[in-house]
């Protein structure tokens, strides 16, 4: 008993050194909480980290994408090749109300869009979440890029975690290059109409100068408006004078000079002229003249009447027969129309822009 007894005699001062020390540790920590809390208090308004409860996304840009393009070699052989273009200047639209984010001005052609990174900027540091393809599982918006093949749901959390918002993000593409012209078959019942009333013959004023370069039969007549005061007309016939060749006459309508027809003169340097044929339909679209050739060719001149050339631009739709009568027009919306008035196949022509 007296052998435990000193046992414990002996190892006493060293268990209350222990239970001092950490009874010091326990103050002085005690001690530096109050301290850090009294200073805390004493910071300015400034230092005040404020939660809020708004939830909006406010900004959205894109980033650089990638852009993948086909060639075609001189020797025939296709390839496909990449390139990179800034996306940061397209406005991306934020409907607040339907919650729906999207691109007005479509991407270019080729953009691949599984690979887009964005910046998102959020109303009162809102925090933004991007939910699964295939689950309802979120992932904090990071610089990686995001696939947006399909649309996809953002989710902004307000920053004091008290609510959220869903916007659904789309992002839309070209599938044809901008300035392409296209045929879409459609119904004749859509082919716009306009009121024609019985014309008013008057006697015009023509340059007697070229008088035997009148046209005998007129194949095709358009008049459009270059400015709010002034009208310009082409008129385009057959001619003894000139074989081979139609010839193209002009009138300029406005309040400061009289209006007179006068002939535009072809050069023998000039290859790009209408040549004769059967019958011709004009038609203004797109700030050019486009005549509808009964020899299967569509000619534009971009230049009021001057030079018309043909190209890969403006083509007669597939399925259409030239040999039959046809009508052209241009309808409100700026699309160009064509209808064969015997078998009633319409087309519309449109050009993105």
């Amino acid at each position: 008993m007296n052998e435990i007894c000193g046992n414990v005699r002996k190892f006493a001062p060293k268990f209350e050194i222990e239970y001092s020390m950490k009874r010091i540790f326990q103050v002085f920590f005690s001690m530096l909480v109050v301290a850090l809390a009294f200073t805390s208090c004493l910071k300015s308004d400034n230092d005040t980290v404020t939660l809020y409860d708004d939830i909006a996304i406010m900004e959205f840009k894109l980033g650089t994408l990638n852009r993948y393009l086909h060639t075609t070699s001189s020797i025939h052989t296709d390839s496909i090749y990449k390139v990179t273009y800034s996306a940061s200047n397209y406005v991306m639209n934020i409907d607040q109300i339907n919650h729906k984010i999207y691109n007005t001005d479509s991407l270019l052609v080729g953009t691949d869009i599984s690979r887009v990174v964005c910046t998102v900027t959020t109303e009162n540091s809102g925090v933004v979440y991007v939910k699964s393809q295939t689950s309802d599982s979120l992932t904090y918006l990071r610089s990686d890029s995001i696939d947006f093949t399909e649309p996809r749901i953002f989710r902004v959390y307000a920053s004091d975690g008290s609510c959220s918002r869903d916007y659904t993000v789309s992002l839309n593409v070209r599938t044809v290059e901008k300035g392409t012209f296209y045929w879409t078959e459609t119904s004749k019942e859509l082919f716009p109409t306009t009121d024609v009333e019985q014309p008013n013959w008057a006697e015009e004023l023509m340059d007697s100068t070229d008088a035997d370069m009148v046209p005998y039969a007129v194949l095709g007549y358009i008049r459009w408006n270059i400015n709010s005061k002034t009208d310009y007309s082409l008129m385009v016939g057959k001619s003894n004078a000139l074989k081979g060749m139609l010839v193209v006459w002009r009138k300029i309508i406005d309040d400061n000079r009289t209006s007179q027809w006068t002939y535009m003169p072809w050069a023998e340097d000039n290859s790009d002229y209408l040549p004769d044929m059967d019958r011709l339909e004009l038609v203004y679209f797109k700030n050019s003249v486009l005549a509808f050739g009964s020899d299967g060719k569509i000619y534009q001149s971009r230049d009021q009447g001057v030079t018309w050339k043909t190209g890969n631009t403006f083509v007669y739709p597939e399925g259409f027969d030239v040999a039959s009568p046809f009508q052209i027009a241009v309808d409100a919306d700026g699309c160009l129309w064509l209808t064969d008035t015997v078998n009633g196949r319409t087309w519309k022509g449109v050009m993105t822009d």
